[in-house]
């Protein structure tokens, strides 16, 4: 491969790559949870408040949000997810100011033995923008999380 190529093909590269991390950036997301009501014993209401920056047209930014009460590998050990988003519809507004969202957090299908109960519990969040590039496929970039933190379910 001549010199030439060689640098063309790494120029080529360092654009394709600064596109996804402009894209990333452009939506870099803040999530704080500000609450979690009980309204069964497999499901809990969320209530997160996120911040995004603009994205571009052809994008949407999607919330997953995981919350877990127990210690990993117990017994007692329950987890359930919920989200914004996440069928690539109604996803979070993106316009560099908080916005409220509610939505259930169910159990997941490892757990549905399990149930959550009123106390303590730990949440943990992640943001993904997502472009899609034809009719049938869409590519996704983390632009915030994941980070955990405290919560306490209320009944």
């Amino acid at each position: 491969m001549s010199r030439m190529t060689r640098y063309s093909t790494a120029f080529a590269m360092a654009v394709v790559a600064s596109l996804f991390v402009a894209q990333a950036a452009l939506a870099a997301a803040t999530v704080d949870v500000l609450g979690a009501d009980r309204i069964d014993s497999a499901t809990v209401q969320a209530t997160a408040s996120v911040t995004c920056g603009p994205l571009p047209s052809d994008s949407f930014a999607a919330l997953t949000l995981t919350i877990f009460q127990g210690k990993g590998n117990s017994p007692n050990y329950r987890e359930g997810q919920g989200g914004v988003g996440l069928e690539g519809i109604n996803g979070l507004v993106c316009d560099s100011t908080a916005h409220t969202y509610t939505f259930p957090v169910t159990l997941t299908s490892f757990f549905t033995d399990k149930k959550f109960t009123p106390g303590p519990a730990m949440f943990e969040w992640f943001v993904q923008v997502c472009t899609r590039i034809d009719p049938t496929n869409t590519v996704c970039s983390g632009a915030g999380g994941p980070a955990q933190g405290p919560v306490k379910i209320v009944p």
